[in-house]
């Protein structure tokens, strides 16, 4: 996303009354700067509806915003993890259209498992109770007041409702005021109908199912026919039954690779300790943005570093535009490099690395950390750029699920901190 033109079409009304569920819902989990950028591009769908040939550059974004040209994509795509954005881009024109949409309402936003306990993972407790009590219904007058409700119904002054004549006619239906960016491609009646085929009975009026599904869907990256595969494997025939906590447990296991939901090991148990530990750190990979992760190595051998220099920017950049490599992977792939090459960043070696990753499809810390873990093992021939590698990834995990310890067997030329990388 170097260099580009954009245009901004509003989906949504977005008016004041949102600005209290952006300040006090979205602004803690995606911060300020993003906030800035929403209502930015906002704004600046009004000037295009008056300008309808125009394009507009993102050096003008990043002046307005103060946020650098480098760093525009981190934020573009904290809002639209938020339903609150979606780019489509014209690489043969360099252009980018961005849809702007409106926020969830807070009983939605509530509801909604991922966002209200990243909310909670934010303000922590006396916080977040203290944000809840200011979405509470307002207005209400209390008996106590004095006052009663003598408001009129609809019978009371059109008639009956069975003496009102009611014509059949073809009408186009109301577009409604709010779109959820988050369940574009979901087809949840035809997700219900495609599972009855298969003697796997959901009501289409379930909220409970119907909720679980869209929560799923609209926060990860997992597509209708992965959610259809968990469905059928936790739906009780016998029941007619959907267990929705089994359900979260499963969709866990594939995003992840593991299973997050083991009893709790004792302290004594040394190896399932270690295990935790690498489930701790890899969790760490997956929710950390790689600015603030790559300038933790860095500062952690050269204190006096406050802040990446370009060069390093672009390594990002290139990581998460050129091969497409999610945050989780990119940490996990500064990590090795930081340890393998002694506290050096070589930009070189970490794109013949990423470019693997890439034609691999590798999404999660969990599947990096044991890749490099076994190509370490093997040889450096096995991560060269212009060499095709066949990963069998399957094969390796459970190697490396198997193996009594983390410790990674190193040249003796080589210095490597396994408490950093392995056994944590």
């Amino acid at each position: 996303m170097n260099d580009f033109n954009y245009r901004v079409i509003l989906k949504n009304i977005v008016d004041s009354s949102n600005n209290k569920i952006i300040t006090y819902l979205y602004q803690p989990i995606m911060g300020s700067k993003a906030v800035s950028l929403y209502y930015t591009l906002i704004n600046e769908s009004y000037i295009l509806n008056d300008f309808k040939k125009i394009t507009l550059s993102d050096a003008r974004l990043s002046k307005i915003t103060g946020i650098s040209k480098t760093t525009l994509a981190k934020y573009f795509k904290k809002l639209e993890a938020l339903g609150l954005l979606r780019t489509l881009e014209n690489k043969e024109k360099n252009t980018i259209i961005f849809n702007v949409y409106s926020p969830l309402e807070p009983a939605e936003f509530f509801e909604n498992k991922v966002f209200n306990n990243a909310l909670l993972n934010k303000l922590k407790k006396d916080d977040y109770e203290l944000v809840r009590f200011t979405f509470r219904d307002e207005g209400e007058l209390s008996l106590e007041s004095g006052y009663k409700d003598t408001s009129s119904k609809f019978a009371d002054v059109f008639g009956e409702i069975e003496n009102i004549k009611v014509e059949e006619t073809t009408m186009i239906k109301a577009k409604p005021k709010r779109t959820n960016a988050l369940l574009k491609g979901l087809d949840y009646i035809q997700l219900i109908e495609s599972l009855e085929t298969e003697d796997v009975i959901i009501s289409k009026n379930n909220s409970v199912v119907k909720k679980a599904i869209e929560d799923v869907f609209g926060s990860y990256n997992i597509s209708q026919f992965e959610i259809k595969e968990i469905i059928k494997r936790i739906y009780d025939k016998e029941e007619c039954s959907f267990d929705n906590s089994l359900f979260y447990k499963e969709v866990a296991k594939l995003i992840f690779k593991k299973d997050e939901f083991e009893p709790t090991v004792p302290e004594i148990d040394v190896n399932k300790n270690i295990q935790n530990q690498k489930i701790k750190k890899l969790n760490e990979m997956e929710t950390i943005e790689p600015e603030e992760y790559l300038l933790a190595l860095i500062s952690s051998k050269d204190p006096k570093t406050k802040e990446l220099n370009k060069t390093q920017n672009e390594i990002i950049e290139i990581l998460q535009n050129k091969y497409k490599l999610r945050n989780g992977v990119i940490n996990c792939l500064f990590d090795f490099v930081f340890l393998k090459n002694k506290g050096n960043i070589v930009a070189n070696y970490i794109y013949k690395i990423a470019s693997t990753m890439s034609e691999n499809g590798f999404k999660t810390a969990s599947e990096t950390f044991e890749y490099l873990k076994v190509a370490h093992q093997k040889s450096k021939s096995n991560i060269k750029s212009n060499k095709v590698v066949n990963i069998d990834l399957g094969r390796r995990w459970n190697e490396a699920l198997n193996k009594d310890t983390y410790k990674i067997k190193v040249e003796e030329d080589f210095t490597f901190d396994q408490n950093d990388w392995g056994d944590l």
